[in-house]
């Protein structure tokens, strides 16, 4: 299946908007994924905040992965996680459900990971929910390697998984 990746940017903004409303409706475990919050969706084409990536089919936008570049993102992760380097985190990671299985969150996040070691980061941290199987396979095939589980927002089990880049 042919697929284009290409970075996402404000003319990007609804669409990508709309993939995570159709995402978190059809969710059958709520808490497997975290919405944009308010500052996330302000910075959301900022370069120094994230950088989004999308994979498109026939223009219209299947996938997405996004690397969070300010440290204040990552701040969570170094209170759980002992860290000695730049962090970045890739998060936000979306497949349209019809869409699963052709490694597109692979393709994205290598890309993600090249874009950051352009960055100086030397560290990338995913955060998953512990019943997403695709999610953290993915991130173990990339090399990374679990560390730790809390609980987000007082609701939200996550694994942290780290990356050494």
């Amino acid at each position: 299946m042919e697929f284009i990746i290409k970075k996402l940017n404000i003319n990007n903004k609804q669409e990508l908007l709309e993939l995570a409303t159709l995402i978190t409706n059809n969710l059958t475990n709520k808490l497997s994924y975290i919405t944009y919050n308010e500052e996330e969706v302000s910075h959301m084409f900022n370069d120094d905040y994230a950088i989004y990536l999308g994979a498109f089919k026939h223009n219209k936008l299947i996938a997405t992965s996004a690397i969070f570049l300010n440290p204040n993102y990552t701040k969570m992760v170094r209170e759980k996680v002992e860290v000695k380097g730049k962090l970045a985190e890739i998060g936000h990671c979306m497949v349209l459900p019809e869409y699963r299985g052709n490694n597109l969150m692979l393709q994205l996040n290598k890309k993600l990971i090249g874009i950051a070691k352009n960055k100086g980061v030397e560290y990338i941290n995913f955060t998953v929910h512990p019943d997403n199987v695709a999610s953290y396979t993915s991130m173990e095939t990339l090399g990374a390697e679990r560390k730790a589980t809390y609980i987000r927002d007082k609701i939200y089990p996550r694994c942290i998984y780290l990356l050494k880049i």
